[in-house]
């Protein structure tokens, strides 16, 4: 498989998956009589509305991360292929986690899940830079010394804010969100000052 075409794969998972995202969000199909009751359709819609902006985000945060590494990549073998597609799958069981946790956003169990969806997803980032560190055949050139101890680093804040999740959820679930958000935060306003 070339280059292309496992970037144009990986490329279609990606989109399935923030697409599936919207699926979820959805109003009660009970009928509505009076604005007041159209008021509380949207407010019980709330949770749904707000697990597809974060989640949505979160795909577009695991898309550029795997657009820079393959930006790098000269050529592909069997093992990167399904270094790859292993990734993938973790994504692609995203929506299946933000529909959980939407509809069941204070539930411990839901919380946990979530984060642990998107923790495998972050150490499957971190195994692909690995891989790649350990087979620099494989790259256009050879990067800094420092690049993939840098980039490792960068890739595993995710992984330990959604471990401090889950540990502070079984405290106090709410606790658990700063920490869901703040790995947000950290990879789309404060990464570039990093990447420098």
């Amino acid at each position: 498989m070339t280059k292309n075409r496992l970037e144009a794969f990986s490329d279609g998972v990606f989109s399935v998956a923030a697409t599936l995202l919207v699926l979820d969000v959805k109003l009660s199909e009970k009928d509505i009589h009076s604005n007041g009751e159209l008021i509380t359709v949207i407010h019980n819609a709330i949770p749904n509305i707000l697990t597809f902006i974060y989640s949505f985000l979160v795909v577009g945060i695991f898309w550029v991360g795997h657009l820079r590494i393959f930006t790098l990549v000269k050529k592909t073998n069997h093992y990167l292929i399904w270094c790859n597609i292993f990734y993938l799958l973790t994504i692609a069981i995203i929506p299946f986690a933000a529909a959980l946790i939407s509809q069941h956003p204070f539930f411990v169990t839901a919380v946990i899940f979530y984060c642990i969806v998107l923790f495998i997803c972050g150490i499957q980032h971190v195994f692909l830079l690995n891989y790649l560190e350990r087979h620099p055949d494989l790259l256009e050139k050879d990067p800094d010394p420092l690049f993939f101890k840098k980039t490792r680093s960068i890739a595993l804040v995710g992984p330990v804010c959604y471990v401090l999740a889950t540990v502070s959820c079984l405290i106090y679930v709410p606790v658990s969100f700063l920490f869901i958000v703040a790995a947000l935060v950290f990879y789309i306003f404060l990464l570039p000052r990093f990447l420098r």
